[in-house]
């Protein structure tokens, strides 16, 4: 893990347990970690929280 990794993860930790940050600006945050580390379950799951899971089926 490289420094500016780390410095990543401090920064989502943060804004995670700051309860006057907003939840949109963490889940960026993830999903930029998600990519740097080319992690696609957990991209997938925060564009999914930020845009909206589809409907759904009868």
């Amino acid at each position: 893990m490289t420094t500016s990794d780390v410095r990543g993860l401090e920064q989502l930790e943060r804004a995670v347990l700051d309860d006057t940050a907003s939840l949109a600006s963490a889940l960026r945050q993830c999903l930029l970690l998600a990519g740097y580390a080319r992690h696609e379950e957990l991209r997938a799951w925060a564009l999914k929280e930020l845009e909206g899971y589809p409907a759904a089926g009868p």
